[in-house]
């Protein structure tokens, strides 16, 4: 399967995404944020991730493939039913939006294998769902926050692979 993503009529009530493994080109257009109960979004493809991204207030999973570049949005702060990104290995740049620290119900973020650069966003260690966070083979320069201590749920910590500095906080023994 191949094609490229439509640029308009994207207000059905489609729910669910998954076109990993295909031959989608180009990225996804703005009007995709007309998806409104939108939960599921698997896409492979090249492009930069729209800002009309944080319209998807119904969205539990954002999975992306490929080759997606340019930075995140900082709408990606209202997809407030968030609870999985995965943006693995692609091309994306810049500062970690601080609005990821709004996602609450956020229990997995694996940012690893891009080109973020910036410190780490405090805000982002105070979420309490949050599990897993893999951030490892970026461009992020700064200290570990000692936020980190008062997150109770955080099992999984990767953060190899930066630009990190400072001392590790020995807050870190506590979680």
């Amino acid at each position: 399967m191949s094609g490229h993503f439509p640029k308009s009529n994207w207000t059905s009530l489609l729910k669910f995404l998954d076109v990993i493994g295909t031959r989608f080109s180009g990225g996804l257009p703005n009007s995709i944020g007309g998806l409104k109960f939108f939960e599921d979004l698997n896409v492979e493809g090249t492009g930069e991730l729209p800002d009309s991204i944080g319209n998807l207030v119904s969205l539990k999973s954002l999975y992306l493939t490929g080759s997606f570049a340019g930075s995140i949005p900082a709408s990606i702060g209202n997809l407030t039913q968030i609870t999985d990104i995965h943006l693995s290995d692609q091309n994306f740049i810049g500062e970690l939006p601080f609005s990821l620290g709004k996602l609450e119900h956020l229990t997995s973020l694996t940012l690893d294998g891009n080109n973020f650069s910036g410190q780490l966003p405090f805000s982002l260690f105070n979420l309490t769902q949050l599990v897993l966070v893999d951030f490892s083979n970026n461009q992020l320069t700064g200290p570990i926050p000692t936020t980190v201590n008062s997150h109770s749920s955080l099992v999984s910590l990767n953060l190899a692979f930066n630009l990190l500095t400072e001392t590790i906080p020995s807050s870190l023994g506590f979680l």
